[in-house]
């Protein structure tokens, strides 16, 4: 075990920072921002298909077509979910984190030039890019401040990730106020916002250490210690961890398929308490109540589904 406790340092603090502006309030950002220039974007949408196309949609068809605006981005979610574990396996914390900051930087420059060009695949394919990267940041962004900062702080730095998610939400729906960048002319520059967040946090991530935890499962046992020393700057807690380090190396060695999850009695319980959370925080109409949809269905919606939260 580690001798004593060990708080916050500068160099934590700036990580889970820069980390949390960089990544993770990009992500609400994306979420909040639809919402006041939704009008906006359905006239242009009917524009471009008319100029195009020459196709005049109806009411049926515009309802659809911001329905998959708003909705292609939950899509590339889910098509980046599976792919998460993999390539941080491979390219490491730090590295995920940096793809997945210029998967946003794509995403917004898509999504700032698509009114010039006039095009609506463009805005489409910049929320699904901004889908796969939010996937990407969801299932690493915890991870990598979880495993740099010392176990006593493990919970606290996990706070980090619902503090950017509601904080991007709100920073977009401000960016999308008519008396900054919610009007008729500039609600591109709103929906590319983000990418000033994405600038300003991933700046110095370079200069972020990588987990130690991954460079020990590389057999880089020595830039793990130094990256340790940085980090703890405390011999002890340095050796203690990495004796912690090649325990857990080890166990992992041992993969576990899905199967064998599902069939493990210690995990029922635990299995049951996450996956009836997620099922009433989505069948309680939060994602239809928050969504950009003007017409009557939004309430109908809310008040159907609303009942499985009890």
């Amino acid at each position: 075990m580690a001798e004593g406790k060990q708080g916050w340092t500068c160099l934590l603090v700036l990580i889970c920072v820069c980390i949390t502006v960089g990544t993770v309030i990009p992500v609400g950002y994306a979420f909040g921002v639809m919402n006041a220039p939704s009008a906006f974007i359905r006239s242009w949408i009917m524009e471009s298909a008319l100029v195009r196309y020459s196709s005049r949609l109806g009411d049926s068809q515009m309802t659809i077509m911001m329905s998959a605006v708003v909705s292609i981005f939950l899509i590339g979610g889910m098509l980046g979910a599976p792919f998460a574990p993999i390539f941080s396996a491979r390219l490491g914390r730090r590295g995920i984190l940096t793809l997945s900051g210029l998967l946003l930087l794509v995403s917004s420059i898509c999504q700032l030039f698509c009114r010039m060009a006039n095009s609506i695949e463009m805005l489409l394919l910049g929320r699904l890019i901004g889908g796969l990267a939010a996937a990407l940041i969801y299932a690493t962004q915890p991870m990598y401040l979880v495993e740099l900062a010392p176990a006593e702080l493990s919970g606290s730095v996990g706070v980090f990730t619902c503090i950017g998610l509601t904080g991007g939400i709100v920073l977009g729906q401000v960016f999308s106020f008519d008396f900054l960048l919610g009007t008729e002319k500039l609600w591109p520059y709103a929906l590319s916002g983000s990418a000033i967040f994405v600038l300003i946090g991933l700046a110095p991530i370079f200069w972020f250490p990588e987990s130690p935890r991954f460079l020990m499962s590389q057999g880089r046992r020595e830039k793990a210690r130094v990256t340790l020393m940085r980090l703890r700057r405390d011999e002890g807690r340095v050796n203690a961890e990495m004796a912690e380090f090649e325990v857990s190396s080890a166990d992992e060695g041992q993969r576990v398929t899905m199967k064998q999850v599902l069939c493990n009695s210690k995990l029922k319980l635990p299995l049951f308490i996450v996956c009836s959370f997620h099922f009433v925080q989505q069948m309680s109409g939060i994602s239809a109540r928050s969504s950009p949809n003007p017409d009557s269905l939004q309430p109908w919606l809310c008040g159907s589904t609303s009942p499985w939260a009890f």
